[in-house]
């Protein structure tokens, strides 16, 4: 009797522990990554470089005065993914989906 109440205890805490294991992963990929956009220039070629970009969080700074450039991005996904997207994508999409825009 001992035993078999041992066993649903190990049981219950086994699957309990599961259960929040595979929902703690699953949120995670489910947050947005912020990426800012360095550069100052609305060239075509430098939206899609990669080197003008940086994954940013919600402590760095603003990007100033709005304007009609891309400040911020949000995308599901790590910055190699974020890479293959934006050399993708033109300068009007780039600007016209941003989270944010800069003069």
């Amino acid at each position: 009797m001992n035993n078999r109440k041992l066993m649903l205890s190990l049981a219950a805490l086994i699957g309990f522990g599961s259960f929040v294991t595979l929902n703690a992963f699953k949120n995670a990929s489910k947050t947005p990554t912020v990426y800012q956009y360095m550069s100052s220039s609305s060239a075509e070629e430098d939206l899609q470089n990669i080197a003008n970009w940086e994954e940013v969080d919600g402590s760095t700074p603003s990007c100033g005065t709005a304007g009609s450039l891309v400040c911020r991005y949000e995308f599901e996904g790590d910055i190699d993914a974020f890479e293959s997207f934006i050399s993708e994508k033109d300068a009007q999409y780039i600007n016209g989906h941003a989270l944010s825009r800069k003069l």
